[in-house]
């Protein structure tokens, strides 16, 4: 004897079996959820030596590790954050989540301020070259538990 299935009943099944799928997945996820580092959330403020803002739609602190901190197969990377041109202040930088902020250690410090146009996103030339690469920025800093504000002055461009 042959038995036809049902349209509606195919769908119950797949809808179960997919959401089932869904369920182990997240269950899954949830056993390597953990993150392999602490972090430390670093706040500051960034502003031309004589106390000027930078100008630019758009100014980036991004802090690169002198040194690759890994455990296991992860490697703590780059943190970026976002400086506020009204008052140059950054509330924080990302690593991984939004402002976890970064492991302890040693930074280099690059800046880099943009101007959003017609032709989408582009820099600005207020922040000097040598700001704006991990192997020329002259910024520098140590990231521990007690020093995680900064205040970093550059030179106004030639």
């Amino acid at each position: 004897m042959h038995y036809a299935r049902s349209p509606s009943g195919l769908r119950q099944r797949c809808r179960l079996l997919l959401g089932t799928l869904a369920l182990a997945a997240l269950a899954a996820l949830g056993g390597c959820g953990s993150e392999p580092f602490s972090f430390i959330p670093v706040s500051g403020k960034i502003t031309y030596a004589d106390g000027s803002l930078i100008p630019g739609d758009r100014i980036i602190v991004r802090l690169v590790p002198v040194q690759a901190q890994t455990v296991g197969k992860d490697t703590a990377g780059n943190a970026t954050g976002y400086v506020d041109p009204k008052d140059g202040t950054f509330p924080g930088v990302t690593t991984h989540k939004y402002l976890d902020g970064v492991v302890p250690g040693r930074y280099k410090v690059v800046i880099m301020a943009t101007a959003v146009g017609p032709q989408g996103e582009r820099p600005t030339g207020a922040v000097p070259q040598a700001y704006q690469n991990a192997g020329t920025t002259p910024l520098e800093v140590e990231v521990t538990s007690s020093n995680r504000y900064f205040e970093w002055t550059i030179e106004k461009p030639r």
